[in-house]
């Protein structure tokens, strides 16, 4: 009688714990049915103009990569930093989703475009801001940088 208790105790917390087939094949185990939070996309540059904030609430596991043109100003904007023209940068978010880049003037600083460093500097700043299209590519583990999480700014269609 008391290996028969045992083994239908067991058989109770081993059915609790998973009430359908199927909850142990997803990510984190049994399906609650609570939803899971989007993700919000945030950035800004700091009072100062001179570093701008990126960053994603509630972020995918796979993190994002931050993409920025200088759209307003045509053929004579800055598109080294919009990860999809040649020899273009893209700042990497990195696995905690966020990122502060620095602005670099290479008018002011005497720095050339070779100042601008991938998840580090950029060569944009806040008064240019209202010119630029900015960009939340998801990192699915490629590199192509075709997967448009959040796009924003000046000119949106230029990512589409």
């Amino acid at each position: 009688m008391k290996n028969l208790t045992l083994s239908l105790i067991g058989m109770t917390a081993l059915a609790m714990g998973c009430k359908d087939k199927d909850c142990a094949d997803t990510a984190g185990g049994c399906d609650t049915g609570a939803d899971v939070a989007e993700a919000t996309f945030n950035i800004a540059w700091t009072a100062d103009q001179t570093t701008l904030e990126a960053s994603v609430s509630n972020p995918d596991v796979d993190g994002y990569f931050l993409g920025l043109a200088e759209t307003g100003s045509g053929d004579d904007g800055w598109y080294g930093e919009d990860c999809v023209s040649e020899d273009a940068i893209c700042h990497d978010m990195g696995a905690g989703s966020s990122i502060a880049l620095t602005s670099v003037h290479p008018d002011q600083d005497g720095a050339g475009l070779d100042a601008v460093v991938a998840g580090s500097t950029t060569l944009l700043h806040g008064g240019l801001w209202a010119g630029v299209t900015y960009v939340f590519f998801s990192n699915e583990g490629d590199t192509t940088y075709e997967t448009v999480a959040n796009v924003g700014g000046d000119d949106p269609s230029y990512y589409q």
